[in-house]
């Protein structure tokens, strides 16, 4: 109202939805969540939990369920309630406490399982503790994947399997869009701008950071380019044997 140019980045809603007025940058979280999971399909597991966000998230916890489940189905695989834990409500939402505490819980359920999807790495933080004071080892006896690419997950041991955001070309765009005719208040005749980042650098943004050489490998089985093949060796602090 005020008629100063805005843009929302790596927005929480839904912004190509009816009823908003700005421009914004952000990745599609369903398809990327989507493709995470098609990962861990592809890698042979079956039996994937998940750390979603709280069961009220319409947002971003909501549209990364949606391709954890639409993944799933599209790979034959039911969809199991027990496997899908939400984050706490009386902690702080993608926290590494929360986290924790999740899968704390699905620890001592003894629901079978053999990979963890957390939807930030931040809760997939908390899930390595929970684990390993359980007395199990990743990857050994569980898998463990996060999402953000945040740089912390590296120098963790096992480094966290993680998908990243395209934060620098999102940043950039966002500022692009901030210094053009998109950020100020749309109108019919002006329609608001949304850029989605969701292929964005597909063969790069998905970093296999798990430092075992076995993940660089089934990357290039995968068929992924040599740019994402170079980016992983490039990232390997150490490459113990396996």
């Amino acid at each position: 109202n005020m008629g100063i140019p805005y843009v929302m980045c790596t927005v929480a809603v839904d912004m190509t939805a009816p009823g908003r007025d700005c421009s914004s940058v952000s990745i599609d979280d369903e398809k990327e969540s989507y493709r995470v999971v098609e990962y861990l399909c592809r890698k042979g597991h079956k039996r994937i939990a998940i750390i979603a966000g709280r069961d009220n998230d319409l947002a971003v916890g909501g549209m990364r369920l949606k391709g954890y489940k639409q993944a799933l189905r599209d790979h034959g695989i039911d969809i199991e309630e027990k496997l899908i834990r939400h984050m706490k409500h009386e902690i702080p939402e993608y926290s590494i406490e929360n986290g924790y505490m999740v899968t704390k819980e699905l620890m001592e359920s003894e629901v079978s399982f053999t990979a963890l999807y957390a939807i930030s790495d931040l809760t997939a933080f908390g899930a390595y503790k929970a684990i390993l004071e359980a007395g199990k080892k990743i990857p050994d006896d569980y898998s463990v994947i996060g999402f953000d690419g945040i740089d912390i997950s590296k120098y963790f041991h096992p480094s966290l399997t993680t998908m990243k955001q395209p934060c620098e070309e999102m940043v950039k765009s966002s500022t692009t869009n901030l210094l053009s005719a998109d950020a100020l208040p749309h109108t019919a005749s002006a329609p608001r701008r949304h850029t989605n980042f969701n292929r964005l650098l597909n063969d790069i943004n998905f970093i296999v950071k798990s430092i075992f050489g076995n993940r660089i490998r089934a990357a290039e089985a995968a068929g992924y380019g040599f740019e994402v093949i170079n980016y992983l060796r490039s990232s390997l602090v150490t490459e113990p044997s396996e």
